[in-house]
């Protein structure tokens, strides 16, 4: 049995596997980061430090990364690892992610998104415009043993994993 780099770290050595977010949660053995900049040279060829300018290190404020399982710090790119909100040219940015029952909420500004991410490929399940963290803090939200609950200027909400509550 030949191994190879990229067999063994399910990604190549040229892949950029550096990145800096705001919020995270972790599911499905793997970790999910959201609005995020990436490193614009590869980990291994050339990289180095961070720049402070988007040219250089562009941002991704509508995209989620999801690492290899089990490998938390390795966040490579590609269509297995990364994706974009539903409605990424909406102008709205990711605040916080958090999960519960097999979903992820994606807290944006102005709306909520909730994914289910129990394939490979996280799929949109629903869109709830206005329900989003509007003040922009992470802390609006919190995940406990019956849910998610959150506040935004329109009232205090609960996801029970099937249902949001005002």
């Amino acid at each position: 049995t030949i191994e190879t780099y990229e067999s063994l770290n399910l990604h190549t050595a040229e892949s950029r596997l550096n990145a800096k977010w705001k919020t995270a949660v972790f599911a499905n053995g793997s970790a999910y980061v959201g609005n995020v900049k990436r490193q614009a040279k590869s980990t291994f060829n050339g990289g180095g430090s961070w720049s402070s300018t988007t040219t250089d290190d562009p941002e991704y404020q509508d995209r989620i990364l999801r690492s290899i399982p089990g490998q938390y710090d390795k966040f490579p790119e590609g269509p297995d690892y990364e994706f974009e909100s539903s409605t990424s040219i909406d102008g709205d940015y990711i605040v916080k992610l958090e999960t519960f029952a097999d979903r992820m909420l994606v807290f944006k500004k102005y709306k909520l998104e909730i994914l289910n991410i129990t394939a490979a490929t996280p799929t949109l399940e629903a869109e709830y415009v206005g329900l989003g963290l509007d003040g922009g803090y992470p802390v609006q939200a919190v995940s406990f043993g019956f849910g998610i609950a959150w506040m935004n200027s329109g009232g205090v909400y609960l996801y029970d994993g099937k249902n949001i509550e005002s």
